[in-house]
């Protein structure tokens, strides 16, 4: 639903295209059963979502729950509008070497055109660069547009997530980093509840930021979570997801109990970093970056051995499921990919390149788990 041929803005503008979904049309299924799983307590029809990168507003996140994606995350949200990186944002991965958690690959890529798009799709074989940069409109804008979305969106069968962080801007150091965390918890948890919503997610992970992701410093993630603590105190019916990328083994055991003993779960892997370059070996985002990150089907082993040790950790803690969750992301195409997540250790599992083309994906799913459901009137 995304096109990859335009600007982040042109997309924002323009809202979900069904060009650029499978059959070129967007489906709308509805199930026809009591919810059969369940995240947090919450109930949901799908143990599948989708996570906030391709759903840029209110308008896709409601195309992606009338797909079938039962907890589908609105783009990460700042306090105050932030501009995205330049176009192309969005590329093919066609090379990639040693995708080692220590040391950075190097991703030759071409344009994501449909023909490219079409043939990797259908041999699952898609892995892309995406480099935006976490943009976000000003807080009255997402906001509003958040509390637009319908009913529905917040049902018995389906839960609407809304994704935060906090912004580190030029010139600032990191005690004003922490502080604009607190506001937009706040402004994200106000959001959230003034719809009847039960979940946030906070974003430590970007890999297309200044400086390390927060995630792979344990003092610098425990100070980001006390400090969107701070905020969500006041709401005490919220559950607090925090998104991160590949840890490395010996560093598991700790993230996990940190995070435990301040938010309600865990969902990762959010990207991995490579240095993206063209045929010609030239920088080939629109940033002028060299690096970016890499999605899709190359990520996914990594993915799940990371969901493997995420969950080792959370038994060895003796975290109790319902009260503390595992969301798995990363390289998932087919239904096969779900259960394969889902037998690591996931309660959910989310999907963005594998789905945010084919949201047809949903309803496969719903047939592999046995979910009844009906069609609805195609877009």
């Amino acid at each position: 639903m995304y096109n990859p041929l335009l600007s982040y803005e042109d997309n924002l503008r323009q809202g979900p295209s069904p060009e650029w979904n499978a059959e070129g049309v967007f489906p709308r299924i509805h199930f026809t059963d009591k919810p059969k799983f369940s995240c947090l307590g919450i109930p949901l029809h799908l143990p599948l979502g989708m996570p906030a990168g391709p759903l840029l507003s209110a308008a896709y996140v409601k195309v992606a729950l009338e797909a079938g994606f039962s907890m589908p995350v609105y783009k990460t949200v700042r306090s105050a509008a932030w501009k995205s990186h330049p176009w192309p944002n969005v590329l093919s991965v066609e090379k990639l070497s040693d995708a080692s958690p220590r040391v950075r690959p190097l991703a030759q890529v071409i344009p994501l055109s449909k023909n490219v798009l079409g043939e990797q799709l259908k041999n699952g074989r898609l892995s892309i660069t995406n480099a935006f940069g976490v943009p976000s409109a000003a807080p009255e804008q997402w906001s509003k547009d958040f509390s637009s979305l319908p009913d529905f969106a917040f049902s018995a069968g389906a839960m609407s997530v809304l994704s935060f962080q906090g912004s580190r801007r030029n010139g600032q150091g990191w005690k004003e980093f922490l502080d604009d965390t607190t506001l937009c918890a706040r402004l994200a948890a106000e959001a959230v509840s003034a719809r009847g919503g039960k979940l946030l997610e906070m974003n430590v992970s970007c890999p297309n930021e200044s400086g390390a992701p927060i995630y792979t410093d344990l003092k610098a993630l425990t100070e980001a979570l006390d400090a969107a603590a701070l905020a969500l105190q006041d709401f005490p019916a919220l559950r607090l997801i925090v998104k991160l990328g590949q840890l490395e083994p010996e560093a598991v055991l700790a993230v996990v109990e940190r995070v435990a003993q301040r938010a309600h779960g865990i969902s990762a892997i959010n990207t991995l970093s490579a240095n993206i370059v063209d045929s010609n070996g030239q920088r080939a985002l629109g940033s002028g970056a060299e690096h970016g990150g890499i999605c899709g089907d190359v990520i996914r082993d990594a993915a799940l051995s990371s969901m493997r040790n995420l969950s080792r950790a959370r038994q060895a803690l003796g975290l109790d499921k319902n009260e503390f969750a595992l969301v798995g992301v990363g390289g998932c195409f087919t239904a096969s990919h779900v259960f394969d997540f889902l037998e690591a250790g996931a309660d959910v599992v989310h999907a963005a390149t594998g789905a945010m083309w084919n949201l047809q994906f949903a309803s496969e799913c719903a047939r592999n788990f046995g979910v009844s459901f009906s069609d609805g009137e195609k877009q």
